[in-house]
């Protein structure tokens, strides 16, 4: 019962980091196509550092989805 509670707290926690993704991609894709003069820089800048967190938290999310699987095929033994 226990493994199947840590299952669902994993898996709670992969939904909110795939909703940050997409937070961050959209952020990202705004930030891109920043065309002020004046904000061009910050938008590449803000775009890259936004990309870089999103690379971390896909990292992250196939981390946590091996977990899950892992804990699935120990609680199904």
């Amino acid at each position: 019962m226990a493994i199947r509670a840590d299952t669902r707290r994993l898996l709670d926690a992969v939904a909110t980091m795939e909703h940050a993704a997409r937070k961050f991609r959209k952020i990202a894709d705004f930030a891109a196509k920043a065309n002020p003069a004046d904000y061009r820089a910050w938008g590449m800048t803000m775009a890259l550092d936004v990309r870089e967190q999103i690379e971390i938290i896909e990292k992250r999310l196939s981390d946590l989805y091996r977990a899950a699987d892992l804990i699935e095929r120990k609680a199904s033994r």
